[in-house]
């Protein structure tokens, strides 16, 4: 097994790092996190996250310090931020791969891992710079610590301090979700064992040493201060469960068709766990109860929060895979002439779901993004060629090899599209990275010594891009905008202003008059109110933001 174990561990790193720094970033939240973490590794303060020199705590560091430090040993590239979330999936890959390994034997293993890779959420988020991943990296990992423990003979229950290891490390980089979704998980172990003895987990030393770790950055950062305490526990903890305040309000309902969604090709293995419920062996009945606990109970969770995101339901992702695979060994069990309808069935579902979207794609990526047909030709080519050969192993009878061909033709097309997402980038609206504009300024000032303005929102990617801070205006009457639509909150708005953040309208009048040189970036909803009263030319947009520069150093009214 150890070519087999080579070329798929070669083929998950492939995946992820193929082409990870082939686009601009995403505004806002890539171009925040990148633009934080270069702050962090060109100042050197570590301690303090911050956005264009003003205090962000809106997360805890851990993302944070992982992508400055990646920026600090590549440089201040695309590629440099977004590999701390590709290991991060490699990191999760490898916990799935342990647990599945450990549970059922080293094919399920590798075929839990070609699952979870084409999860489409999955392999998206991998190469998108978020919290979501490295989070459920750590869940996963204290995941698997638990059942290790739990299924360990007495003499290896020292496995137990690596579950609050990991605990503390999730509360790093996402705060208590890091420590809610593995005890979903042990509820549902605890389903499938009652006589298991939850005492004898060490709650006391396990929990001073989650705290060790992720206790000292958040004192460090609050102090005393009791306003950022109620920042904290205020608006980021209990704000983002009970009320509305960050905008993302959904439906009930809304995390069920995303699940749906993110493991689409394998749902209908999922469907049929029901009906091989009965012929699990006891052990892997009690990995599905814990897997069940965790995805389960943790949609519950998600779906009662007032604050919904479809990346929040990533760390289901794992225990669906392993659910998959769960169902999938049971089906190549009973794969037999005599006995086959239901497995069979299954898989056809799964493959003419391939089909399907691959024809949709095919249809809708050319017109939408007025994309050249090369660029969905290797989708014509490699679904029905994966298709074809998974049907055969089918026909053979081997479930398994079935699976893992289908899941290999699934990860050549997200290759592919994954090569062409740098041709549609420009034309993804307010999500299109400010990228060309940077590069703009940088041709026009390549000295780098004209001041930038952005015009009441402020796109984070820009300071990236620039590698310098960028004058962010806001009308006095446009105070709310601090948050909200610029994916930028203090946890606390200062009246007064700042080096970076301007809120005087006559300041801001000044400096068309005495920076001739100066360039203004704006939503091009504004461009309006900019043009009734400067001389402006526009030197590039995209399609939410504009670039301009006075034509005249004076205003066309005072």
């Amino acid at each position: 097994m150890f070519w087999q174990r080579t070329v798929v561990a070669c083929l998950a790193v492939f995946a992820l790092g193929y082409s990870l720094g082939g686009r601009g970033l995403n505004e806002p939240d890539e171009g925040r996190f990148a633009e934080i973490g270069r702050e962090m590794a060109a100042s050197g303060d570590w301690l303090v996250p911050r956005l264009n020199g003003v205090m962000h705590l809106s997360k805890p560091p851990l993302t944070y310090w992982l992508i400055g430090a990646s920026i600090k040993l590549f440089g201040p590239t695309e590629f440099a931020a977004r590999l701390p979330a590709a290991l991060a999936a490699l990191g999760t890959l490898a916990a799935v791969y342990l647990m599945a390994r450990g549970a059922f034997g080293e094919a399920e293993g590798l075929l839990t891992v070609l699952v979870l890779l084409t999860c489409p959420l999955f392999f998206v988020i991998a190469r998108l710079i978020t919290t979501d991943m490295l989070l459920t990296c750590w869940v996963t990992w204290s995941v698997w610590a638990l059942w290790n423990w739990h299924d360990a003979p007495e003499g290896a229950r020292w496995r137990l301090p690596g579950f609050y290891v990991f605990l503390g490390l999730g509360m790093l980089t996402k705060g208590p979700v890091a420590v809610v979704l593995p005890l979903l998980a042990l509820v549902g172990l605890r389903w499938g064992h009652p006589g298991m003895r939850l005492g004898a987990m060490a709650w006391g030393r396990g929990l001073l040493l989650m705290m060790a770790i992720a206790a000292p950055w958040f004192i460090a950062v609050a102090g005393t201060d009791v306003a950022i305490w109620k920042y904290f526990l205020g608006r980021e903890m209990v704000g983002r469960v009970l009320t509305t305040v960050h905008g993302r309000s959904e439906p009930w309902w809304f995390f069920g068709p995303v699940l749906a969604g993110a493991v689409l090709f394998w749902l209908p293995w999922l469907v049929m766990l029901p009906a091989c419920w009965r012929q699990l062996e006891e052990r892997e009945r009690r990995l599905a109860r814990m897997c069940l606990g965790w995805a389960g109970l943790g949609l519950l969770l998600f779906s009662v929060s007032r604050s919904k995101l479809a990346t929040y339901a990533l760390p289901l992702c794992p225990p669906l895979a392993l659910l998959v695979v769960l169902v999938l060994r049971q089906g190549a069990r009973q794969l037999t002439p005599q006995s086959s309808g239901w497995v069979r069935g299954a898989m056809e579902v799964s493959l003419g779901l391939t089909l399907a979207v691959a024809v949709a794609l095919i249809v809708v990526l050319p017109r939408r993004f007025s994309m050249e047909y090369s660029t969905v030709l290797p989708l014509v080519i490699l679904t029905p060629l994966f298709a074809g050969l998974a049907r055969w192993q089918l026909k053979r009878r081997h479930l398994l090899a079935t699976a893992a061909v289908m899941a290999v033709g699934l990860l050549g097309n997200y290759l592919a599209l994954a090569a062409g997402a740098s041709r549609v980038e420009n034309q993804l609206s307010g999500a299109a990275p400010v990228k060309t504009l940077a590069e703009r300024i940088n041709v026009e000032d390549p000295h780098r010594t004209a001041p930038v303005v952005s015009y009441r929102v402020l796109p984070p990617g820009l300071p990236f891009y620039l590698q310098r801070p960028v004058i962010w205006y806001v009308p006095p009457a446009d105070s709310e905008s601090r948050g909200g639509a610029a994916g930028v909150f203090e946890y606390r708005s200062p009246q007064s202003e700042s080096a970076t953040v301007m809120t005087n309208a006559e300041r801001f009048a000044a400096l068309f008059t005495n920076a001739p040189g100066l360039f203004c970036v704006a939503r091009l909803g504004d461009a309006g109110e900019l043009t009734n009263h400067y001389r402006l030319v526009e030197l590039a947009r995209t399609r939410r933001y504009g670039l301009w520069s006075p034509l005249k150093a004076a205003p066309l009214s005072p």
